[in-house]
């Protein structure tokens, strides 16, 4: 399972039942028509956890990403919030 921990810098930060953290893009999350749950099966989120632990260990993608401590100044949300901005977000789209 994945849990959602909190938006940051335009990214939902997921964690996995294991501790992984993980993000998502706003922006990739609103170019698609997939429904980002509070909780949801792990197996769904596979494309960028896969992606995430590539880019941390080197292998695959080059491509630097943040690491997913949370840091001094993170926000955090409630489940109601993440809704709502999700909503917004995708409201817009339409």
């Amino acid at each position: 399972m994945v849990h959602v921990q909190y938006f940051r810098d335009n990214e939902f930060w997921y964690k996995t039942d294991g501790a992984l953290l993980f993000p998502i893009s706003l922006k990739e999350a609103q170019s698609g028509r997939a429904t980002f749950l509070a909780s949801d099966k792990a197996i769904y989120y596979m494309r960028w956890i896969k992606r995430y632990v590539e880019a941390e260990t080197g292998e695959g993608s080059p491509k630097p990403r943040p690491h997913g401590r949370i840091s001094q100044g993170a926000v955090f949300i409630s489940l109601e919030v993440f809704h709502a901005i999700l909503k917004k977000a995708l409201d817009h789209l339409l």
